[in-house]
């Protein structure tokens, strides 16, 4: 999107506000270089939405991949160059990286070993 970014991330080894600082912080530098300009690129805060369940994970990807149409940057979501659709689809290349999810078939199934009342 011109004015915003989707992303699904896994945080594994480090804490999701560590992985977004440094992120943002290489990204932003990255963007103001390729611009030439300095300056902010990234607004301070970000928002987070974590899914628990398998069929949680797909619905946030149809959403982001929906998003471009919404805004009506794309009529399909293959359409705008910055997609992972077309990864997902197998219709060819993305211009950024993008990992194979391996997740359970079962869309209920949860993410993360999940525990509490009538949870594993």
């Amino acid at each position: 999107m011109p004015d915003h970014i989707h992303i699904l991330v896994g945080v594994f080894f480090c804490s999701l506000t560590d992985l977004m600082r440094d992120w943002k912080a290489q990204s932003g530098a990255a963007i103001s270089e390729g611009r030439g300009v300095r300056g902010a690129v990234w607004q301070g805060r970000y928002f987070d939405y974590i899914p628990r369940q398998v069929r949680d994970f797909w619905e946030k990807l149809e959403y982001i991949h929906r998003n471009p149409l919404e805004a009506g940057l794309a009529a399909e979501p293959g359409q705008w160059k910055w997609s992972s659709e077309n990864f997902y689809r197998r219709r060819g290349s993305v211009p950024i990286p993008v990992d194979e999810p391996h997740l359970p078939v079962d869309a209920n199934a949860p993410l993360w070993p999940m525990h509490g009342k009538g949870r594993g």
